[in-house]
């Protein structure tokens, strides 16, 4: 559901320190597509873009330096419904474009296994899937940029797992800190039920609907507060004009496909393998490389 309705909800500044021994369930395709968006493009000597596995792997090599211990959720087939929708653009982009190829993806599967971290296939919304482990409590929380694993029920959401402290945003420089949100202490603070935040953040607009034209986040959640758990009849009211139902969308949340069928372990890095495959293969600096597996140890 992007970022509309963050202002709305409480959250808490932590280190990424913080999360050592902590198992944390990355959405993939957002953080490819963050690397490939905002860093500048890198290939190696025959032209294949090298961005994303810069970017990959200097974050998670980090991450395994402070104890924590990602795995890493790949998208699988995005929901037909959507194919109804003008959706947000910037949500689903990631998810639908073609910026992430099928030589990208190669890639980043061959680092990840090198790195010995966990990858996990989607039958759909990788953060349903995350979302899913979450729920098991196999991971802590679900790592992404946007608040859609709220949606499927995570306990937590970390939001900028990255190593950065600044960005720039129309020329000027933001710092950028690492927050957690806590699903249930957010119900809670907006006093409504999973099932109403769900009809909030659709209201507003999610990845699988638009939203309904004029209505912010406020005047949302004041809505699914007036009507409580009829959302069918808050649906009614508000001017709901798309070829699919709000029933639909909404069962398209709360029923993704997910999978059991995965494995949580974490190995050792091939630290020769990784240098063959980054340094031989995608000409990146060797020093470099051996310096950051050296901190994983």
């Amino acid at each position: 559901m992007g970022l509309s309705i963050g202002p709305l909800l409480v959250r808490d500044q932590i280190s990424l320190a913080s999360l050592k021994g902590k198992r944390i369930a990355v959405d993939t395709y957002i953080e490819l597509y963050q690397f490939l968006r905002s860093m500048p493009v890198l290939t190696d000597r025959k032209g294949r873009v090298t961005t994303h596995l810069s970017g990959l792997f200097y974050r998670t090599t980090h991450l395994l330096s402070l104890g924590v211990k990602p795995c890493f959720v790949l998208d699988g087939p995005f929901p037909d419904i959507t194919k109804h929708a003008k959706v947000d653009n910037r949500s689903v982009a990631p998810r639908t474009g073609s910026t992430i190829t099928p030589d990208i993806m190669g890639s980043t599967k061959t680092l990840l296994q090198l790195l010995g971290v966990p990858v996990i296939q989607s039958p759909s919304e990788g953060e349903a899937q995350a979302a899913h482990l979450a729920r098991k409590g196999q991971v802590w929380g679900v790592a992404s940029q946007d608040f859609d694993s709220l949606l499927f029920g995570a306990p937590r959401f970390v939001f900028n797992l990255t190593m950065a402290k600044t960005r720039k945003v129309r020329g000027r420089t933001e710092l950028i800190g690492t927050y957690v949100y806590d699903l249930q202490k957010n119900l809670k603070h907006l006093g409504i039920s999973r099932e109403q935040f769900i009809g909030m953040a659709m209201l507003v607009g999610t990845d699988f609907n638009p939203g309904v034209e004029g209505l912010g986040p406020k005047r949302a959640l004041e809505l699914v507060k007036r009507y409580k758990h009829r959302l069918d009849k808050l649906f009614k009211f508000v001017p709901w004009r798309y070829q699919y139902t709000w029933k639909e969308v909404y069962d398209c949340i709360r029923t993704m496909p997910v999978t059991n069928r995965y494995r949580l372990k974490w190995k050792a890095p091939d630290v020769e393998g990784l240098v063959d495959f980054l340094v031989k293969q995608h000409d990146f600096d060797e020093k470099r490389v051996r310096n950051a597996l050296q901190k994983t140890s």
